[in-house]
């Protein structure tokens, strides 16, 4: 039943349809340090060319890191601070458009974290804190519209969840408990609004209790 899913390297806000996405990254880019650094240009076993600054004594990545595709288009760029990606992330589809866009502090998941179908549309959108999947997480689909809002807590499941039809209908609504283990009261509604079945779980396994005639 579970149709939300993790992103590697990859709020309970309440229940609401309307929920927002934000759709670009950021309009402004943190600059890169105001010293004496050394540009580094290579190319990696993908064929693909890295550009990126170090602090010469001590080796490690000072501000924007890019690394281009063999064709020559932008598919990644991030922000370093003391070697560490810091602030930002950003991953392009091959033509261009963003894919993922992260944030971090200093090496850690911190704050938003949005992923990009190829049409531009969100995808999902979620909050990191300290490194951890935390709050609201929504899943959309491509036409737009919600598919699925989780609540998580310490990278896991924890807490409401509900499904939609592409109609905006409810589908599911249910709770999470230590993972995608559905616990307590789990109902299902048709297209049109009606309940048709309630069950009831226990850390996953699940019994219909109710259904309609």
């Amino acid at each position: 039943m579970k149709i939300f899913f993790l992103l590697p390297a990859v709020l309970i806000l309440g229940w609401t349809t309307g929920c927002k996405p934000s759709s670009s990254p950021p309009a402004q880019k943190p600059e890169s340090p105001e010293r004496n650094l050394e540009t580094i240009e290579e190319t990696n076993e993908q064929g693909e060319l890295e550009k990126y600054t170090v602090e010469p004594s001590l080796g490690r990545k000072e501000g924007w890191y890019k690394r281009w595709s063999p064709s020559g288009q932008l598919r990644e760029e991030a922000f370093f601070s003391e070697g560490r990606t810091d602030q930002i992330r950003i991953l392009y589809f091959e033509n261009g458009d963003t894919q993922i866009v992260e944030t971090y502090q200093k090496g850690l998941f911190e704050g938003p974290y949005r992923v990009f179908y190829p049409n531009g549309k969100i995808l999902q959108q979620g909050n990191y804190h300290i490194n951890r999947m935390e709050g609201l997480w929504v899943k959309y689909y491509e036409e737009g519209g919600v598919k699925e809002e989780v609540t998580f807590s310490n990278n896991f499941e924890n807490g409401p969840f509900r499904e939609y039809y592409p109609n905006g209908a409810l589908r599911v609504e249910g709770v999470y408990r230590n993972g995608d283990k559905e616990h307590g009261e789990l109902k299902f509604y048709d297209a049109s609004g009606k309940h048709i079945k309630t069950m009831h779980c226990e850390d996953g396994l699940c019994r219909t209790v109710w259904k309609i005639n």
